[in-house]
């Protein structure tokens, strides 16, 4: 099969288009890359059509392809400049803009195929090279119409790119220029088919400056990265933020970034356009989840100096599933975390501090209430407490058993044995008194050698036997001194409420009472108040 030598150049086209639409397809989450994607499936229709219809022999076949090209044609120039104004201005095209630029193209495409009916868009048909197998058209007022649109959208489009290079750092410069350069080429010649400046009468070459503009194309997606990185224009307000600020595009490649942001990360070097996110930011932090779910990080970087600064995120678009990319702003939030571990600090020292004092406060009232001798209460505050057990245990309807007791000739002890060996000996009884009594029983070191105890809600009979244990457990303590045995007895008075008294200070005097006849009756014994003494048991 020979091929005419323009449906060469077709073939050749659609395969670059193709091509292109491989390369753009994984980008088109980019603003206007849908647009672009569109514009090559647009493309390589209008191809297929101009392909189909240069080989074909019959006219009526010639003029059906020439009509399905148009179903490309129409919208290859709309699309494109939809995709300049999404992509140079990086918003979303709202749909009543769409809709208002593809009236005409839908227009033109309507009067294709019914021109049968009209005219308007070809007036007449006839061979041209037919050594080419070339069919000329004569043209209508709609042809026109749909050039001078083609061009009117161009001429816009070309103003927002020319607009747009100044105002962008490389590579993003570099990008726009490339597609600028690309689509002067088909620029050209459809000027020329219009004004019939074609190397072969009636060949219609507009779209042969697609071939270059896809090969100029193709190396822009190569060596540019179009549409891998966002072009985000280069704003004074936003160098000039106090944060400092990153835009990623949807593969977390930098499409931006702030001088701030480059001094607080202490970053070196000036080629950061273009790099993965990850090659400028710690290791630790997770990107997937500050980039999914905008979770704060907190980074604290220990170079050149220690500096915290805090790290958020935020999409490009509304839309956070489709956005296009993401925002990060690092703040430097160094003086407030260092106020804060200060006053952290502080409150740590100062809780310290109210440790050591409530310490030192328990432990003096513990020497206020505590006798440091024995370890019993002493006589500082006795009546206040003994006052409060007894009028619970008025309330509750309860026994109260209060004793007195008093070692037997201790003053000897001391004359014979020294005041140390004394001291030794009521700190044995001490113990054993602690011990031997339950935990809301009340001790007191009464005097010199005497000693205050209380029972609550103990029965007369058992507070006597417990009267009896302590008795014979002071007997049985005895201490070395000089390879000497020293051991004492003790006299106990018992008195109870309100058997003898109704009152702590009447129960004290009548237990006081019962202990001094216990000595007169010959010490180590119990008496109970008014009552006959109890000799030993």
């Amino acid at each position: 099969m020979n091929l005419q030598p323009h449906a060469i150049v077709y073939i050749i086209i659609f395969f670059c288009a193709t091509a292109l639409f491989l390369l753009a397809w994984p980008r088109r989450k980019t603003y206007g890359g849908n647009f672009f994607v569109l514009h090559l499936v647009g493309l390589a229709i209008w191809d297929i059509g101009l392909l189909i219809e240069a080989e074909n022999k019959i006219i009526v076949n010639k003029i059906f392809w020439s009509q399905f090209s148009y179903i490309g044609l129409v919208f290859v120039t709309p699309l494109l400049y939809l995709f300049l104004v999404a992509y140079t201005t990086q918003e979303k095209v709202n749909l009543r803009t769409i809709i208002v630029l593809m009236i005409i193209p839908v227009i033109v495409l309507v009067g294709a195929w019914t021109n049968n009916h009209h005219h308007l868009l070809w007036t007449w048909f006839a061979w041209g090279a037919i050594q080419y197998n070339i069919l000329s058209y004569g043209h209508g007022i709609l042809f026109y119409v749909n050039i001078i649109y083609i061009y009117f959208l161009v001429a816009f489009g070309m103003a927002l790119l020319i607009r747009a290079i100044p105002r962008n750092q490389p590579p993003f410069r570099s990008q726009l220029i490339a597609i600028l350069i690309a689509f002067i080429f088909p620029i050209i010649t459809g000027f020329m088919y219009v004004f019939n400046i074609e190397p072969v009468r009636g060949m219609d070459i507009s779209i042969f400056g697609f071939l270059m503009t896809n090969i100029i194309l193709a190396f822009g997606f190569i060596h540019y990265r179009l549409l891998d990185l966002v072009p985000v224009a280069n704003d004074n307000v936003v160098q000039h933020l106090q944060d400092g600020m990153i835009v990623v595009d949807w593969r977390r490649r930098i499409v931006k970034i702030n001088q701030n942001a480059i001094d607080l990360l202490a970053l070196s070097g000036g080629a950061f356009i273009g790099k993965d996110l990850s090659e400028i930011l710690p290791r630790e932090i997770d990107l997937d989840r500050l980039l999914s779910n905008r979770t704060p990080y907190d980074l604290t970087l220990k170079k050149p100096k220690t500096r915290y600064l805090d790290l958020r995120s935020a999409p490009l678009a509304a839309n956070a599933t489709n956005s296009p990319g993401s925002l990060l702003i690092l703040r430097d939030v160094t003086q407030q975390k260092e106020a804060e571990i200060n006053l952290s600090k502080a409150n740590r020292d100062l809780k310290i501090q109210l440790k050591k004092i409530n310490g030192l406060q328990e432990q003096l009232r513990d020497q206020a209430l505590h006798d440091p001798l024995t370890g019993l209460f002493n006589f500082r505050g006795m009546d206040e407490i003994l006052d409060d057990l007894l009028e619970k245990c008025r309330r509750e309807n309860q026994t109260f058993c209060l004793i007195v007791m008093d070692i037997d000739h201790f003053k000897r002890v001391n004359d014979v044995f020294g005041h140390q060996t004394g001291n030794y000996l009521l700190q044995e009884y001490g113990k054993f008194i602690r011990s031997s009594i339950r935990k809301d029983d009340f001790a007191c070191r009464f005097g010199g050698d005497e000693i205050l105890l209380s029972f609550q809600g103990m029965p007369q009979e058992i507070a006597l036997e417990k009267a009896e244990e302590i008795r014979l457990g002071i007997k049985n303590i005895e201490i070395e001194n000089h390879q000497s045995k020293i051991f004492t007895s003790v006299s106990i008075g018992i008195a109870f409420y309100p058997e003898n008294g109704n009152t702590i200070k009447e129960l004290i005097s009548a237990a006081d009472q019962a202990m001094y006849e216990a000595k007169e009756k010959g010490r180590d014994a119990i008496v109970k108040a008014t009552m006959k003494p109890i000799s030993q048991w």
